[in-house]
């Protein structure tokens, strides 16, 4: 019942450091951006389009519901690559809403017919598809079957480690939410993790009924002789993962406590459910017993044996080389995802800069120059946009910018001509119309205004030739003696339809506007829109150009306008948004931001960097050194705790170094294989090999330092091989095999390349216990022994 109330965040930024440069910086921006709005965009690329059906497309995408518009430019390279063509749709619903959801049921029904592919910049979220944890089971299946004595005892324990499952899920609501590959990845895991505990009780609890017939009393004595083993198995495996506590990318603290707590409540399971299980079915297990696999492993361990000094000098060797070569590969902190779109059109990034308003100058300064870096191909903030000063020349190109930008077409509408802008200048700056004379007016209305097709159109209905008579005939000084628009407007406005006070005045301002001496000097956008809406629009000058459409659309530009500006400008911070074509990470995006930060660092105080790629940047300057402190407290909690089981140091040394061994072999092959490494993938693989493959070297060991007691060295690694391989081997085949598969299948990147580090990790740990251990156990007999041993090899 609590499971659906619990919380999946799959923004990475909610898992920040409280005392991260860009959780600060985005705690400080909502603050003073409360109504920034997200953009939400789903990038759609088809192939083989005409130019015409290139266009058509457009429209018929902008048709589609909760879409608010369609960006393509026919000719632009970020949008036509050979035969493939891109558009950006735009909503205003989140990824998760199901308005978004709907854009992208309307694009897969109704252009099925077409050559299309399509992205979100959500990243790949997907569930859990069920034929993969269908098939996930099944392989499980397979597995407990063959390796085990029964063919009821593998539902018996898949059935207890599901109940544990459900358990962990439901939990989870103490936390109150859960990382998105925290969910993805725990059922998995905890399933492979915990197997063994089921398996360790159900075979104490079969070697117990030889001694007896009371299932009761059998089961008493199985749970108290497997307690040990199974607590200090699970113990390192927690110990191992909480190790991840540690790490102030807070990722690491949730996928820690969550599989630390999946493995615990699996102990629980195992030691309250599995064994009233095993009872209730004794009957049938008996019925259904079967003849588990045989391995013979004498040879392998004579082997062992006999070369014994050069296992242990090759293992040395091994360490060195791994230690050294896994350091040349490269760890990756951006989020994988699988993008065909980004493939023939790579992404813009968007990179925001932070910064206080009272270095506004210097910032703006600086926007200017990095316009001109490479890989970055706008730098826009409040004072370089929406506050700078713009001519009447200069601001009609950038109101048009401004409204492609909007996905506005129709800004011509208001943004004829110059001449009309410097009318704007004009009354904008205070001033008000002079005189002119009867003769200049007539000359400048005929040889300007009708001509001019901006403003023709709305005087339609004046009669020019109504006021020739005005010129045959003059009344003495009336051509040439001023008026004033009042005296004017009384002189001309019986003689021609439509010619009344306010057409005169306008013609008054539109001839003093656009004298060469007017000067009208500057504007900004907010301005001119501003005086658009409060001054301009309730003007009866203006009324021929303004019908109901157009004062309701500079009404609806200037409040868009207005909450453009408060997306750039707060009451103490402003936001510099740089778009760039660096990669997410990498060394490009490393000297990017060394270069952005020196700059920011010269010139202003505080500021902050975030986007994706930012955070990207902030993580690779620290992870490094906190893996080198989970590693090391990994390492040493491991060390205590098996300390205490064997009461030697060298045995526990041993045994972290093998573990550790297996990582860095891990990490060397990814490299080998020229990939990087997800940091995620990394961390886990170090947690879970440290956690719970030592458990099989464990195993191993006490088998031998048993055995020792009564036996030569060469008999004593028989006996070790003989009582731990079928455990570590189903065990461990559990967890190479359903990790592969689950990465393969599950569909998101990250979490797949997450499970193949952890099944190669596993397999290269169970790699080197069964085949160097030995060897090194026996070289290292005197010391690895223990108290009581049998001091000959022979």
């Amino acid at each position: 019942m609590m499971i659906p109330k619990v919380k999946v965040i799959t923004d990475m930024t909610e898992y920040l450091a409280d005392d991260s440069s860009m959780k600060i910086g985005m705690d400080i921006m909502d603050e003073e951006f409360p109504d920034a709005q997200e953009d939400y965009t789903i990038r759609v690329m088809f192939r083989g389009l005409t130019e015409e059906e290139k266009l058509s497309m457009r429209q018929r995408l902008a048709g589609i519901r909760y879409v608010t518009k369609v960006d393509y430019k026919p000719g632009d390279a970020g949008f036509n690559s050979g035969d493939h063509v891109k558009y950006v749709l735009h909503t205003d619903y989140d990824y998760e809403s199901s308005e978004e959801k709907s854009v992208e049921a309307s694009l897969r029904s109704d252009f099925s017919e077409n050559d299309m592919q399509f992205a979100n910049d959500s990243g790949d979220h997907p569930n859990i598809p069920t034929y993969v944890m269908v098939g996930l089971v099944a392989i499980l299946l397979v597995i407990l079957i063959i390796m085990c004595s029964s063919w009821i005892e593998p539902f018996l324990f898949l059935f207890t480690i599901g109940i544990a499952v459900v358990l962990n899920f439901g939990t989870n609501i103490m936390l109150g939410s859960i990382a998105e590959t925290t969910f993805s990845v725990t059922a998995m895991l905890q399933l492979v993790l915990s197997m063994d505990y089921s398996i360790i009780l159900s075979n104490r609890y079969r070697q117990e009924l030889t001694n007896t017939d009371d299932r009761k009393a059998a089961m008493k004595a199985a749970v108290a002789g497997a307690f040990s083993s199974i607590f200090s198995s699970s113990f390192t495996t927690v110990v191992g993962l909480l190790a991840l506590v540690f790490m102030k990318f807070k990722i690491g603290p949730n996928m820690g406590v969550v599989l630390a707590k999946g493995v615990f409540l699996s102990v629980v399971c195992v030691f309250l459910i599995l064994p009233g299980l095993l009872i209730m079915c004794s009957g049938l297990m008996e019925k259904t017993k079967k003849s588990s696999p045989k391995i013979p492993t004498g040879g392998l361990a004579r082997f062992c044996y006999k070369y014994r000094i050069a296992l242990a000098s090759a293992f040395l060797l091994l360490f060195a080389g791994v230690l050294y070569l896994q350091s040349r590969t490269t760890v990756s902190y951006a989020a994988i995802s699988n993008d065909a779109v980004a493939d023939v059109f790579p992404k813009d990034k968007t990179v925001v800069v932070l910064y206080d308003n009272r270095d506004d100058a210097r910032m703006t300064a600086l926007a200017s120059e990095m316009e001109q870096w490479d890989g970055v191909k706008s730098a826009s903030n409040y004072s370089n946009t929406l506050g700078r000063q713009y001519t009447s020349a200069e601001i009609l190109d950038a109101i048009d910018d401004l409204s492609e930008s909007m996905g506005n077409d129709n800004s011509r509408e208001i943004a004829a001509t110059e001449s009309m802008f410097n009318m704007l200048y004009f009354l904008y700056r205070g001033n008000t119309p002079g005189t002119m004379t009867l003769g200049e007016f007539l000359q400048f209305l005929s040889q300007d205004v009708m001509t001019d097709p901006a403003f023709a159109p709305y005087l339609a209905g004046v009669d020019a030739q109504a006021f020739a008579p005005l010129t045959a005939q003059p009344s003495g000084d009336l051509l040439t003696t001023p008026m004033s628009t009042e005296e004017m407007a009384a002189l001309l406005g019986n003689m021609s339809a439509g010619f009344d006070a306010n057409t005169v005045k306008m013609m008054y301002l539109y001839h003093d506007a656009n004298l060469p001496s007017a000067g009208n000097g500057t504007m900004s956008i907010e301005q001119l829109m501003n005086f658009l809406n409060d001054a301009v629009v309730q003007d009866p000058t203006f009324a021929m150009f303004l019908d109901e459409e157009m004062v309701s659309d500079i009404r609806q530009w200037a409040n868009d306008l207005n909450d453009g500006i408060r997306q750039l400008k707060g009451p103490n911070y402003s936001r510099l948004i740089l778009s760039v074509t660096i990669s997410e990470e990498g060394s490009e995006t490393d000297g990017f931001y060394r270069a952005l930060n020196d700059r920011c660092e010269d010139n202003v105080g505080r500021y902050f960097f975030i986007g994706s790629s930012a955070m990207n940047y902030e993580m690779s300057q620290t992870f490094h050194d906190e893996l080198t402190l989970i590693t090391v407290l990994t390492a040493v909690a491991i060390f205590l705790v098996v300390l205490i089981t064997f009461r030697s140091p060298l045995v526990p040394l041993v045994l972290v170094l093998l573990v550790q061994c297996g990582v860095y072999i891990t990490i060397t092959v990814i490299g080998f294989q020229g990939y990087s490494i997800n940091y995620l993938a990394l961390l886990i693989v170090q947690c879970i090999l440290m956690g719970s493959m030592i458990d099989y070297g464990i195993l191993f060991s006490n088998y031998y330092r048993d055995a020792r007691r009564s036996e030569s060295v060469p008999e004593a690694l028989k006996k070790a091989y003989e009582g731990s391989i079928h455990t570590i081997l189903t065990s461990g085949l559990i967890i190479v095999i359903v990790t592969a598969v689950f990465g393969q299948c599950f569909g998101e990147p990250t979490v797949e390349q997450i499970c193949r580090t952890i099944s190669m990790g596993a397999a290269s740990a169970i790699l080197l216990i069964l085949f160097i251990l030995p060897g090194v156990l026996a070289c290292l007999d005197r010391f690895t022994a223990g108290r009581g041993s049998l001091r000959t090899n022979k």
